[in-house]
């Protein structure tokens, strides 16, 4: 995927009336921040997925099963 300028009017019509839901959205969303900042997309700014990606495994070392974060809120 290239880096591709966007300007603030585009991005608030796409994304307005958008209806797409979760990772769908989320995902597209972000890679139209990074064109409307001027910032690297993921893929362009670390191919191999080292230090800039959507999503990476962890490996959990202790403290019980953790928390997510939902809108603000810890839930166990």
């Amino acid at each position: 995927m290239s880096d591709r300028p966007l300007t603030p009017q585009p991005f608030v019509a796409r994304w307005r009336d958008a209806q797409q839901s979760g990772r769908t959205g989320a995902r597209q969303q972000f890679l139209d921040l990074c064109a409307l900042l001027g910032k690297p997309v993921p893929a362009n700014a670390d191919p191999t997925g080292t230090f800039f990606t959507f999503e990476k495994g962890v490996t959990k070392t202790g403290g019980g099963q953790g928390l997510r974060q939902r809108c603000g809120q810890a839930h166990a």
